[in-house]
């Protein structure tokens, strides 16, 4: 349920100026078809996006240009988070391994660091440029102190996958994962102590506290049919069910201060709440998408990122009014290349109107399988084991990523 398996790139701005009180303008130039998964917001013209296969995205001027970055990995990155405009760590993984990555440099370069585990990790977050910890699977977390020169486990007590860390600051914080489970630490990760979040019939996806006593939790059903919100007022001692109006799974939350925040989840949900959670409203998206991350600089401006699991395309849609409701300027999907056969046997046929520069085929652990020829629209793969494949296509406009079946 957690595992992306194909976000392609839809990159539009929420802005006003077009259709009703504020409408959607298309950024441009598009970097990349590459599957995203989450988005950290630095300031209001840094702003971070990674995914799968090692994707690293940047713009420097609030989204009117994207660059991307060289990862060094084809790993899929799942969290990412920076303490300042120059630092910052990604995280993520493939089944049976993960990666670390350290930027010093706003993301210039990345530099890989040691787990000590071969955990898949989900979520990254530092309180300093010292300070951090990094969940995962099988219960996995892991603390620095040195920036991430070493990082040292940590016992959750649970085996449980862990999706979401949030810290207020060096000595309290909260994990949450599957089966409701919602752990506390006030020591820095010393210890780690389950707390009563009233449900375990929900995957819980994201947590996000303002102080030592405030904080939500969101996720969904086992089947991603219905959404659930817990509040806390007193450091989690005890959570409540707040009623969100929507029977759609939700995936992240991010508040801007203790009393507006917002939830994104399945179908394209977004919701806002400035009282606390004691209301909260359904904004208009504008698309369908399954939205997975949400994060926000102040009460105006904030940025959400999903996919389309059915037609493989993304999106990253970004507010300075708050999210207000808004009308649709236009969809521009990538990648911008067809192929077929697919699911293929012996070859596989290529069509785009750009020249291509370089082509490879990526299997399901991120390892590349075959490099092909520039400008080789026939791609023979007969040597390919039957599976399911990712075609990495780049041309002048950048890189597109599509899912391809070898039979």
């Amino acid at each position: 349920m957690k595992k992306v398996l194909s976000v392609f790139l839809i990159a539009l701005v929420f802005g006003p100026g077009f259709g009703q009180s504020n409408g959607w303008e298309l950024q441009n130039p598009l970097p990349t078809g590459l599957l995203l998964r989450d988005i950290h917001v630095i300031d209001a013209q840094n702003t971070i996006v990674v995914g799968v296969v090692g994707t690293i995205l940047k713009t420097s001027n609030g989204g009117n240009t994207w660059s991307t970055q060289s990862s060094g990995t084809t790993n899929d990155l799942l969290s990412v988070h920076f303490t300042d405009a120059q630092t910052g760590w990604a995280v993520g993984g493939n089944f049976d391994s993960n990666t670390i990555l350290k930027t010093s440099n706003g993301g210039s370069t990345w530099s890989p660091q040691s787990s000590g585990t071969t955990n898949e990790l989900w979520s990254v977050h530092f309180t300093d440029a010292q300070t951090g910890w990094a969940v995962g699977w099988s219960g996995t977390i892991l603390k620095t102190s040195n920036g991430g020169s070493i990082w040292s486990p940590q016992s959750s007590g649970t085996t449980n996958p862990l999706y979401s860390v949030h810290f207020i600051d060096a000595q309290t914080g909260w994990a949450v994962g599957s089966d409701g489970l919602i752990l506390k630490t006030s020591n820095g990760g010393s210890t780690w102590s389950p707390q009563t979040s009233g449900t375990s019939y929900y995957e819980l996806n994201s947590v996000h506290f303002t102080d030592a006593q405030t904080g939500w939790a969101v996720g969904g059903d086992i089947t991603d049919s219905s959404g659930i919100i817990l509040k806390t007022s007193n450091g989690g001692s005890v959570w409540s069910t707040q009623t969100s109006g929507t029977p759609n799974g939700l995936r992240s939350v991010h508040f801007s201060d203790a009393q507006t925040g917002w939830a994104v989840g399945n179908a394209g949900t977004i919701l806002k709440t400035s009282n606390g959670g004691s209301t909260w409203g359904a904004q208009t998206s504008g698309t369908t998408d399954w939205l997975f991350s949400v994060h926000f600089t102040d009460a105006q401006t904030g940025w959400v990122g999903g996919y389309d699991n059915q037609q493989g395309t993304g999106t990253i849609l970004k507010t300075t009014t708050g999210g207000n409701p808004v009308s649709i300027r236009s969809l521009v999907s990538v990648p911008a290349f067809s192929m077929y056969p697919n699911p293929a046997v012996e070859s596989i046929y290529l069509k785009t109107e750009s020249s291509i520069l370089q082509t490879s085929l990526i299997d399901a652990l991120g390892k590349e399988q075959a490099a092909f020829p520039d400008h080789e629209n026939r791609l023979d793969i007969r040597h390919l084991k039957p599976g399911l494949y990712w075609l990495k296509v780049q041309t002048m406009e950048g890189v597109s990523v599509q899912k391809v079946v070898k039979r």
